[in-house]
């Protein structure tokens, strides 16, 4: 199955390179992203990231297929709006139905919430229904009791009854004997039996009825599980007792004559995980290209900031005798022996391009190289300046690196201006949350004693 996925999504991709669909789904900015972080293997990495977003894009696919087919069903059912303006109510003791209803008067449209109530009974039908309910009463609150002559069961108090409108309420002649849920108090039953009575108080509308209950409550023996259970945590308590010493704890293989079969309980909880991960990876597909852009943005903006710097080393070397290449080679040396973990972009294209040199590679295709990587209008005009230099001489470069270090130097004041006026933008937003909750604060106790 992966196998037929893998061979699914390639075809996808293969049908993307084609000259029709090319310019529609290749973005020329991911391209060009890409020429710049992978020079020189952005078709293998840009086949690996579009084959990537290929398959989270066919799993939201399946999702939507589903979310559509469960619309599809949901138009297929039956409608309630009746011809044209009616709505079936429900059955008696169906409850009220809420329906969400558009209405068109004079070219306007608008949705209102409509509340319908079930069918109610009259006054000879409700009573009939009564005498039908009592007998289904006294079968539901016995619960596991099987008369009311032995009850040692909790007593099943239930508020409504099916197929029947009333709602019940019960009271206790003594609740000594039995809690406000029909739960028997154990320690103050005796195995005589105690008699007492129960009420249940049967509403609808404007009837209502008590019906009497009288029983006698014994106390509880305990079900064969329950004293299974309960010999299965002693002889689990005698063993580890006993093997407080040894590596394992021993569980019974047998209680009450019955082989015993241990599992370990698992979590099955993981549904609303699922859900996650899925909205997860589709947040993935959609921001990677973004992810993707905001790298060579940093990537930029780090390289503008070195560049005073690199003119400004390469005009001072240079000045001192040093040929071109010789203070190229300086710079590099000087930043591979104090680079830490964090690289800086700029030298290592530097890096590149004095390896190029030492290689095989002219200089003067090595510095043209090297503009093109950096893609930037700055680096550019760098190259073109050491271009020149090859073919007119070091002496009119120098004064040309002095402008432009001057202007590097300048540009950069500007950008950290720039930053730090964006920084203090962003600075504004939770400055502005703030000052909601400090006036929701405020205002909130007046709101609640209006």
């Amino acid at each position: 199955m992966k196998k037929i996925l893998n061979n699914f999504v390639e075809h996808l991709y293969q049908s993307m390179e084609s000259k029709d669909t090319r310019r529609l789904m290749l973005r020329e900015q991911v391209k060009k992203d890409f020429r710049t972080l992978c020079y020189g293997k952005e078709q293998e990495y840009r086949k690996e990231f579009y084959i990537k977003k290929i398959k989270l894009l066919l799993a939201f696919m399946l999702i939507a297929g589903g979310c559509f087919l469960a619309y599809i069903v949901n138009l297929l059912l039956p409608s309630y709006l009746q011809d044209g303006n009616k709505i079936r109510r429900n059955d008696y003791g169906g409850g009220r139905s809420m329906y969400q209803l558009g209405y068109a008067a004079d070219g306007e449209k608008r949705y209102i919430e409509v509340s319908v109530n079930d069918k109610k009974y009259t006054s000879g039908e409700i009573k009939s229904l009564y005498q039908k309910a009592l007998p289904e009463l006294e079968k539901k609150v016995l619960g596991k009791n099987s008369s009311f002559e032995h009850v040692d069961q909790d007593l099943n108090y239930i508020s409504s009854l099916k197929g029947f409108p009333f709602q019940i309420r019960w009271e206790n002649m003594d609740y000594d004997l039995i809690q406000a849920d029909g739960a028997l108090i154990q320690k103050n039953l005796t195995e005589e039996g105690n008699s007492t009575s129960i009420f249940a108080i049967l509403s609808y509308e404007d009837f209502q009825a008590e019906y009497q209950v009288n029983l006698k409550l014994f106390m509880q023996r305990k079900a064969p599980e329950e004293n299974m259970a309960e010999n299965i945590m002693t002889q689990i308590a005698e063993n580890e007792e006993k093997g407080k010493e040894n590596d394992f704890l021993v569980l019974p293989e047998e209680a009450d004559g019955k082989k015993i079969l241990w599992y370990e309980k698992k979590d099955a909880a993981m549904l609303l995980l699922s859900v996650l991960v899925i909205a997860a990876g589709g947040s993935t597909f959609f921001l990677q290209d973004y992810e993707l852009h905001k790298k060579i943005v940093l990537r930029e903006r780090q390289m503008r900031q070195d560049y005073a710097d690199i003119v400004s080393q390469l005009t001072v070397y240079m000045s001192a005798g040093m040929t071109c290449r010789l203070a190229w080679e300086k710079i590099t040396i000087q930043y591979e022996q104090n680079k830490k973990v964090f690289e800086h972009y700029a030298y290592e294209e530097m890096l590149i391009t004095m390896r190029e040199m030492q290689g095989g590679i002219s200089e003067h295709m090595a510095y043209e190289r090297f503009g093109c990587r950096c893609q930037l209008q700055e680096y550019m005009k760098f190259s073109a300046l050491l271009l020149q230099n090859l073919r007119k001489g070091s002496i009119s470069l120098t004064k040309s690196l002095q402008d432009e270090a001057q202007k590097a130097f300048e540009d950069k004041k500007r950008d950290a201006r720039r930053m730090g006026e964006e920084a203090s933008t962003r600075l504004l937003i939770p400055m502005m949350l703030q000052l909601c909750m400090v006036m929701l604060i405020i205002l909130l106790p007046v709101i609640i004693n209006l």
